[in-house]
């Protein structure tokens, strides 16, 4: 039988009650109140999986649910706390060979594989199970507010913390590509009076691919330049724009500083 969601029950193992020893506070903790990340976590539908982990840190759940409540797709993460996910061959990342979590079984080393995947087909198991496009976050936040689209959802968690006044959503694969270009996407996105679209520097031609694809389709959506902050001495020589937002952060500049950075205002602050 063939299943486009994964049913509620299915992420239920996984605990959305502690968020203390995951990856996640890792990387925010040390920013933002705790009590904000929190709520920000638990807003996203950010889960725990403590089959495995990263100097200590367990991963983190991430579920993809569309408008009409489905989830149309679940992502493991493990991030580090400058905001990088973990890459193939860092023999820091463990994990645990169950499907079972608060397992005894012993945490073994787990290099192989960049640590960002999707485990819909382990949790649709018994079905045969259907990819849907959908965006991180489209479920959450009031419709009349504009959104932002970015392609990491660690990035869309702190800008929503930094900029409460729009949507901020994420792509799933780390980027903008014609997977986008999607009805399933413009059934999410319909209604919207405005969409901004954040791509990292070396993504901006399958941006645009997808900028034009919502405007045919009668989405105002416009396209941010990352290149704009590329050459700010206080954002370093990082390649991301998480990087560099956690920069600022960590250099003492102000969110207002990050929203004019990132062409978010509208008259004056």
């Amino acid at each position: 039988m063939k299943i486009k969601f994964i049913t509620k029950e299915r992420i239920t193992r996984f605990t959305d009650n502690d968020y203390a020893n995951t990856c996640a506070a890792e990387l925010l903790h040390p920013r933002f109140p705790i009590s904000v990340v929190n709520d920000a976590l638990r807003r996203y539908g950010v889960r725990l999986d403590n089959r495995c982990c990263y100097e200590g840190s367990y991963a983190i759940i991430l579920p993809y649910i569309s408008t009409d409540g489905r989830i149309r797709n679940v992502m493991q993460m493990l991030v580090k706390g400058n905001g990088d996910i973990v890459e193939n061959g860092d023999d820091k990342a463990m994990s645990q060979k169950t499907r079972k979590q608060n397992s005894n079984s012993p945490y073994l080393p787990d290099p192989h594989g960049r640590k960002y995947r999707s485990l819909a087909l382990e949790l649709a198991k018994g079905y045969e199970f259907e990819e849907t496009q959908c965006l991180f976050g489209i479920n959450i936040g009031a419709t009349n507010k504009p959104v932002a689209i970015v392609t990491n959802p660690m990035l869309a968690i702190i800008m929503s913390i930094i900029c409460p006044a729009y949507r901020w959503v994420s792509t799933c694969k780390e980027k903008f590509d014609d997977s986008l270009c999607s009805l399933d996407i413009i059934k999410d996105l319909g209604g919207q009076s405005e969409v901004q679209l954040y791509p990292e520097s070396d993504n901006a031609v399958e941006a645009r691919r997808f900028q034009n694809y919502l405007l045919q389709h009668g989405i105002k959506a416009s396209m941010w330049n990352a290149d704009t902050i590329k050459n700010w001495k206080h954002t370093g020589d990082t390649p991301n724009i998480i990087n560099k937002i956690l920069c600022i952060l960590d250099n003492g500049f102000s969110y207002n500083d990050i929203i004019i950075a990132m062409h978010l205002y509208k008259g004056e602050l």
